[in-house]
């Protein structure tokens, strides 16, 4: 390029924008330039797109490019003649097209210039080439011209509130905002919004859990594990303030049914029935049908997923769904009609299944009991008949693996932490966790027999547990989600998947969507690419939530342990030893945790732990072992 002259007109691009400036002086190879806006800049020669041939008076630098700009302006035409050179659709260099549009002045030259790379709804522009683009790529063009204003408008809402808090943030921004602060806790994305944090704060952790927090992202009450995971702990009234219906254009199921969960339970997703006929019993699992009230596609069904799962941790449980949902509108509570989708089977007097099937319905739950107020019921007639049938079903399984007496959770109530022992071999535990399993595997059964595309539950076969006849223990499965059905040896079957749990599991409501959408005739609201798509997303919130779960139960361990247990014997098992401590299993609750020791007990030892220093927050305790 020639050097250029003080009073020539320029095109520069500063800051990614095209921009007119007046060249004013040269000194070197530096030119001196002021734009549009009397913004002044130096810059050497290289930096010039396009100069003028004609020079202009610089003693008022914006008067000549205010006239200079309007004469462009007036030069309307000139788009037209670009348009109709280029719709052969080939690329041209700007000199090709100046070549065959032959401007007759600086101001059609520029004016041209300026439409080919500003108008990128219109042209292209790569590599000196442009190119008119076609109908279909002008629409992607001005989609993506549109999201990129809406992002800016988006970054320009959130700096003008971070320079002043009083603002007050619109409901989507305040929604989009604090998701995207809970993406930034998880992992490196959003570049544009950590720029802008880091100019007006420090973009530590504890400042993006403050920035949650004044958006009510948070609960007030602070939780270290929680407000550090990058979990969505509320429900936004941005996305959930809808009105949501329950379905009542159904029949309603003419059978007397009762829901069977732990003491507390509000969301009631299951129920079941068992009526009798002339030949057989009529075995009822119902199931809430959650699909039939969000609707599929919809922000809430679109939040409800990426939720993957609701969590239950030691002082408080993260509800998938919002709790007038999952423990109203879509909980089988009794005495309230709700929709469902109900599995009948058909049982006769040698435990059988006869003929079955899944029917939409509405159902009147009679009562929600417990398992300790069932477990007296299923010895009687005629529950004891489904106890046995649930019994049969377990021992045609391929194999179980046995399960421990009682499980061990913590409970925060208040500021007491108690220890609760929940019995796993309940009878009526036993029994509704089989009748669940028949509902996942005929839902399962079903769905494959008709080429559906839902979610299922494979396991590897090469790392499949098998029945050992050697006494050792079984190799532990691997299982994977997939849209394909894959034999399930653990269940015994060709396919199986995870249904009865919509208002809790993601999965189960995605399933339910597309079972309930075949039963219906209507169009499958995912395609097997959708699918494919969406499970590595659940898997990876799922791990993320199995992660903070564990971090939380380790805290309000270290917790429990510091209040109730601090220079205590505690009888545990040594597991494995590290450089400084050891890995102990804590008996008979079989919580684990890590301690720094001195003497180290040998694997499998029984020892007595006695803990000296306990800090929760840092996962931190030392203690003593007496073998």
């Amino acid at each position: 390029m020639e050097k250029l002259l003080p009073g020539q007109m320029a095109f520069f691009y500063h800051r990614s924008e095209l921009q007119l400036g007046l060249v004013t002086a040269v000194h070197d190879n530096v030119l001196a330039l002021t734009d549009t806006n009397g913004q002044k800049h130096q810059f050497p020669h290289s930096r010039i797109c396009l100069n003028s041939s004609e020079t202009f008076d610089t003693k008022d630098p914006l008067a000549q490019l205010q006239k200079f700009q309007n004469q462009m302006q007036q030069e309307a035409d000139i788009l037209c003649h670009i348009k109709e050179l280029m719709q052969d659709h080939q690329g041209r260099s700007f000199d090709q097209i100046i070549e065959q549009l032959n401007p007759s002045s600086d101001v059609q030259l520029f004016s041209a210039f300026y439409q080919l790379s500003c108008l990128p709804t219109v042209f292209s522009h790569r590599k000196g080439v442009f190119h008119l683009l076609t109908p279909t790529q002008q629409q992607e063009a001005e989609a993506l011209l549109r999201e990129k204003q809406a992002r800016q408008d988006f970054l320009a809402q959130v700096k003008e509130w971070l320079s002043k808090p009083e603002t007050a943030l619109d409901a989507g921004t305040k929604f989009q905002l604090a998701q995207e602060l809970r993406d930034l806790q998880q992992e490196d994305v959003h570049h544009d919004l950590t720029v802008l944090l880091k100019k007006r704060l420090s973009h530590q952790p504890e400042q993006l859990i403050a920035l949650r927090r004044s958006l009510g992202d948070l609960p007030p009450q602070e939780d270290p594990v929680l407000d550090a995971s990058g979990l969505p702990l509320l429900h936004s009234d941005f996305i959930w303030s809808q009105e949501f219906g329950i379905v009542t254009d159904r029949s309603l199921a003419e059978v007397e049914a009762f829901s069977i969960d732990d003491v507390g339970t509000q969301d009631f997703d299951d129920a079941i029935s068992l009526t009798p006929k002339e030949d057989c019993w009529l075995l009822g699992v119902h199931v809430s049908d959650v699909a039939s009230v969000l609707l599929q596609g919809s922000p809430a069904f679109t939040d409800a997923i990426t939720r993957a799962s609701s969590m239950y941790l030691a002082h408080t449980k993260i509800n998938m769904l919002p709790t007038f949902l999952c423990e109203d509108k879509c909980s089988l509570k009794a005495t309230q009609t709700r929709p469902v989708l109900s599995l009948y089977c058909e049982i006769d007097s040698q435990q059988h299944i006869g003929a079955w099937h899944f029917k939409l319905e509405s159902l009147k739950v009679k009562a929600n009991l417990c398992y300790k107020e069932a477990d007296p019921l299923i010895t009687t007639t005629p529950w004891n008949k489904l106890k046995l049938f649930a019994d049969k079903l377990h021992s045609e399984r391929d194999f179980t693996i046995p399960k421990a007496k009682f499980l061990y959770q913590l409970k925060v109530e208040g500021s007491q932490i108690r220890m609760v022992r929940t019995d796993l071999h309940s009878p009526a535990r036993l029994m509704m966790e089989e009748l669940m399993i028949l509902y996942n595997r005929l839902f399962a059964s079903a769905a494959s027999d008709n080429l559906l595309k839902l979610i299922y539950r494979n396991v590897e076969t090469s790392e499949a547990q098998t029945p050992c006849s050697n006494n050792t223990s079984p190799v532990r499965a691997q299982v994977y989600l997939s849209p394909e059905p894959k034999y399930h040896n653990g269940i015994g079957v060709k396919a199986y998947l995870h249904a009865t749990s919509p208002i809790r599991r993601a999965v189960d409501l995605i399933n339910q969507a597309q079972f309930v959408a075949w039963l219906k005739s209507e169009p499958d609201p995912y395609s097997q690419a959708d699918l494919e798509m969406l499970i590595p997303r659940i898997e990876k919130r799922l791990r993320l939530q199995r992660e903070t779960q564990r971090q939380s139960e380790r805290y309000w361990l270290l917790r429990y342990l510091q209040s109730n247990w601090m220079n205590i014997p505690i009888n545990a098992i040594m597991v494995r030893s590290f450089v400084r401590g050891c890995l102990l299993e804590l008996v008979p609750w079989g919580f684990r945790i890590v301690v720094e020791c001195d003497n180290l007990p040998h694997p499998d030892e029984e020892v007595k732990l006695v803990l000296t220093q306990v800090d929760p927050l840092k996962g931190y305790c030392r203690a003593d072992l007496i073998s």
